[in-house]
């Protein structure tokens, strides 16, 4: 077995999902063990020869031999992308057009996922999924569902109430829909938000 199989199985024996740093610390960990190993770039090499995918924010996921060889993945890229936010403990949730989806009102799959979140902003790929992370104040953070894949990772998404209140104060709607939970709800949004309440709703 060569070396670079052999960090491999090092880390498959640890987990499924690693930061380059910690890619890197098991490696200098072997060396002192195995002095003879050495890669100028070892995550180049592990990328190129499919042992290991980047996700995101310096994480990459862990290929079993499996799916190293059949060139698939236990897990879903939406799957991976919540569990590096759930890793890197970000407040988050999938809201808008979204979080519409999640709550069965529409069946057109979005084209962008939008995210919500306390820290992240701005197009990205990741995955090859098409993301669109919009940053927010921590105590705007509520009115939430919790849900788990089938993997069993946790993730979050608004409810109606929270999510046509976001549209109004992203500025993707000038008119505010009112359902249950909206007037206890618009107490945490600015006060102009609840001015685009229609007429029919008040």
């Amino acid at each position: 077995m060569n070396s670079i199989n052999r960090i491999h199985e090092a880390l498959i024996n640890r987990g499924k999902i690693f930061t380059k740093k910690e890619i890197l610390d098991l490696y200098e960990e072997y060396k002192k063990v195995n002095p003879s190993i050495h890669h100028k770039s070892l995550i180049a090499d592990l990328s190129k020869n499919r042992y290991i995918k980047r996700i995101f924010l310096g994480y990459y996921y862990i290929n079993s031999y499996d799916e190293r060889k059949r060139g698939y993945s236990e897990y879903s890229d939406k799957e991976l992308l919540f569990w590096v936010l759930n890793k890197e403990k970000i407040k988050w949730y999938l809201g808008l057009n979204t979080a519409i989806y999640e709550q069965g009102k529409t069946w057109q799959t979005p084209n962008k996922i939008n995210i919500i979140n306390t820290r992240l902003s701005g197009d990205r790929k990741i995955v090859g999924l098409n993301v669109r992370f919009i940053k927010t104040k921590e105590n705007l953070i509520f009115g939430l569902k919790e849900l788990k894949t089938k993997n069993d990772i946790v993730y979050f998404y608004s409810d109606p109430a929270k999510t046509y209140l976001d549209k109004v104060y992203f500025g993707e709607s000038n008119n505010l829909i009112s359902v249950k939970n909206t007037q206890e709800y618009l107490k945490r949004y600015p006060k102009w938000v609840g001015k685009k309440l229609t007429k029919a709703n008040i």
